[in-house]
């Protein structure tokens, strides 16, 4: 990946890079291959049927445009791509499925606003890498956030992803209560990290370090549960790792103490 024109330092330059690459593909597939997408779901019913298909294919094509632009010197502009096609699709996951709306734009924060991070880095003004971070930082604690809510709901998803987690550390299925109790954890782990990441320092390293870890293990989790047929899902979550990763190395280093 060229970087001639960024201003971001190589790993979190990379890392978004990386993250929204793999948003596009992961995006574009699942687009592609899913029967059930939020813009068929959107636009589907009677003469509209041929239109869904038609504006998944485009929504497709501008992610795969987009993703080759990232890697080029216009990457700006394939980065912006990617957000708004986040955004879009967002919307129509809010406008098909009604219940818990307000919290997909919420736990899918670092699709879009890792990207306009990456924007605002290299928009050459003074205060680009200061806003950045700021960006940055709202990402994964919304996204952090998102997804802490959602486990105190204990959704299907989330028991089978644990439940495919247990059977792989112990060898045994995990008891309903047993995993709704994890998810009650794991909710509150999620919400603190996600304040600790809003509030900065103390702890904000050891918490960017936690989203790294954590965001990486939720997302590969999808393709060990529902087999390699799955690794849309895994692949369009690498953005959820990629911008605390980012985040982590826009830190200034600690000045030494004397």
């Amino acid at each position: 990946m060229t970087r001639d024109d960024s201003s971001l330092p190589r790993g979190a330059d990379r890392a978004l890079r990386a993250g929204a690459v793999a948003l596009a593909i992961g995006t574009g597939a699942r687009l592609s291959i899913e029967p059930a997408n939020p813009i068929r779901e959107a636009l589907v019913g009677g003469p509209a049927a041929s239109l869904a298909d038609a504006a998944s294919i485009a929504v497709t094509a501008v992610l795969a445009a987009a993703a080759c632009l990232s890697m080029t010197r216009r990457a700006r502009l394939g980065m912006a791509g990617i957000a708004a096609a986040a955004i879009c699709l967002d919307i129509a996951t809010m406008w098909t499925r009604p219940e818990g709306a307000l919290l997909v734009p919420i736990s899918h924060a670092a699709r879009w606003l890792a990207p306009l991070a990456f924007v605002v880095a290299n928009s050459g003004r003074a205060s680009a890498l200061p806003r950045a971070r700021t960006l940055l930082a709202i990402a994964a604690a919304a996204t952090f956030a998102g997804h802490g809510i959602k486990a105190f709901q204990a959704p299907p998803n989330f028991v089978a992803y644990l439940d495919c987690a247990c059977r792989l550390a112990t060898g045994s299925a995990c008891a309903g209560h047993i995993a709704n109790d994890l998810l009650v954890g794991i909710g509150v782990v999620d919400l603190l990290v996600a304040a600790l990441v809003l509030a900065g320092r103390p702890g904000l390293r050891l918490a960017l370090a936690w989203m790294v870890v954590w965001g990486a293990a939720t997302a590969v989790i999808r393709t060990v549960h529902g087999g390699l047929e799955a690794w849309p899902l895994t692949v369009e979550r690498v953005l959820n790792a990629a911008a605390p990763l980012a985040l982590l190395l826009l830190m200034p280093a600690e000045a030494p103490e004397n």
